[in-house]
């Protein structure tokens, strides 16, 4: 099930909201290769400005190539396809790969590609640092990092809420901004009840 007794959703229900996307990017890992697809189940011709990044746990980014791809209506298309022996030598635990998708509608994805396991990689305390805000209709939560934070969970203690997006990664210094509707915590939450009872965790966390 991705959503629980009372309705809140789980990670699943999130996630699916991407990979279920019309339009979508995903990215296929063999070894020291990867491969990304662009996917497109519309009536039309889609496309994406797609950026690959190698990168460091802490942001550096070691190599970058971009790719300006399109796929026709009902397919899924080969975008962009390279073997990272030579960058990665021994170090595949320190490094990732970063996919940036920018739509024609203005949207943004943003995928990451592991070579190795999750649980193998040498991740750090990511110093996760939370502000949040009122932004009319919503409260703002804007979270940044200092390194990689994968598979970041917002929840708050004694609330119910549905985010505007939830287990996410982290994958610059950029901040993420999510938002919540104050038509779906009720008028009664205060910006104060949020700050006080916000809680965010990353899988780093369960290295604990």
């Amino acid at each position: 099930s991705s959503v629980d007794y009372f309705g809140r959703w789980k990670a699943l229900m999130y996630m699916s909201r991407v990979f279920y996307s019309p339009v979508t990017i995903s990215i296929c890992g063999n070894g020291a290769s990867a491969e990304v697809w662009l996917h497109n189940e519309t009536f039309a011709k889609a496309g994406a400005d797609i950026t690959i990044s190698l990168k460091t746990l802490d942001f550096e980014v070691i190599d970058s190539e971009s790719v300006l791809a399109s796929c026709e209506a009902f397919n899924a298309c080969k975008v962009f396809d390279r073997d990272y022996e030579e960058l990665l030598k021994d170090n595949m635990y320190n490094l990732f790969l970063e996919v940036r998708a920018d739509y024609s509608d203005g949207s943004v994805q943003t995928e990451v590609h592991t070579f190795a396991p999750v649980k193998h990689m040498e991740l750090k305390n990511p110093e996760i640092v939370t502000e949040v805000s009122d932004s009319h209709d919503n409260y703002c939560i804007s979270l940044s990092a200092r390194r990689l934070a994968l598979y970041v969970m917002v929840d708050f203690e004694g609330l119910d809420a549905v985010l505007s997006n939830n287990y996410f990664h982290i994958t610059d210094k950029l901040p993420v901004n999510i938002y919540i509707s104050k038509d779906v915590l009720g008028l009664d939450i205060s910006l104060e009840q949020i700050k006080n009872s916000i809680r965010v965790i990353s899988v780093r966390d369960s290295y604990e």
